[in-house]
């Protein structure tokens, strides 16, 4: 199976690339920002991909506007370049698709501009992911705290709020799945593993760091934490 994946020097991006590389059941196109900026070069990476998967875009800017425009301008320009050729489309968008900011806003618009195209197209509805090469203060407040810990830091305010996470390896499996099944469902959701205290995420990040023992110990998710943790870590050796 042969899967174009935009956005495959981001987060989820990069870590399905590498899962679908070590996979003798794809052949993997990886779709660069620069792609983008010549309809030919685009049409061209395009080209004989059963299916593309769209990371792509904007997760976080000051100018609401300005990242609406920019993830919809990249989702019309990959429907696009895949006219008329039946590949499947797969849209990386969010768990809180409802919301009201302009990140959420793209998304829907994206979902729709792919609904639209005359080819397939699924929206893959993912949970709040975690793990290594997360940018922190970006993609997940998991990253910002591997990073602050990682460093001897605190964070200015950590609210007593559930956090709902899932790691990036078990994102990107699943999608592998959802690629082999061959279905095309509009909506699939990529749901939350994990269900965690923010105060208790920080206490158990600080005591990793620190080599104390992990407060209210759960392997499962304290392994995927510690790994975490430990990429972070390597970066301020």
């Amino acid at each position: 199976m042969k899967v174009g994946i935009t956005g495959c020097s981001g987060f989820l991006g990069s870590h399905l690339l590498g899962l679908l590389d070590g996979d003798r059941r794809f052949e993997t196109t990886a779709i660069g920002r620069d792609d983008f900026k010549n309809d030919a070069v685009l049409a061209e990476k395009c080209r004989g991909c059963d299916a593309i998967v769209h990371f792509a875009g904007l997760s976080r800017h000051d100018d609401g506007d300005f990242l609406y425009q920019v993830n919809v301008g990249l989702a019309g320009k990959l429907v696009a370049a895949t006219r008329k050729t039946g590949t499947w489309l797969l849209l990386s968008s969010t768990t809180h698709i409802d919301k009201e900011l302009a990140y959420h806003a793209s998304k829907r618009e994206c979902e729709r501009i792919f609904a639209a195209s005359g080819n397939p197209s699924t929206a893959l509805l993912i949970a709040n992911a975690f793990g290594s090469g997360s940018r922190p203060f970006y993609n997940s407040v998991v990253s910002t705290f591997c990073h602050l810990a990682a460093r001897n830091q605190c964070p200015e305010r950590i609210n007593d709020v559930m956090l709902k996470i899932v790691h990036v390896d078990d994102v990107v499996e699943r999608i592998a799945e959802i690629l082999l099944a061959k279905e095309h469902p509009s909506r699939i959701v990529i749901g939350h593993r994990f269900e965690i205290p923010l105060p208790l995420l920080w206490a158990k990040l600080e005591a990793m760091a620190s080599g104390r023992p992990v407060p209210n110990s759960c392997p499962e998710i304290d392994n995927s934490l510690s790994m975490t943790l430990e990429s972070y870590k390597s970066s301020v050796r």
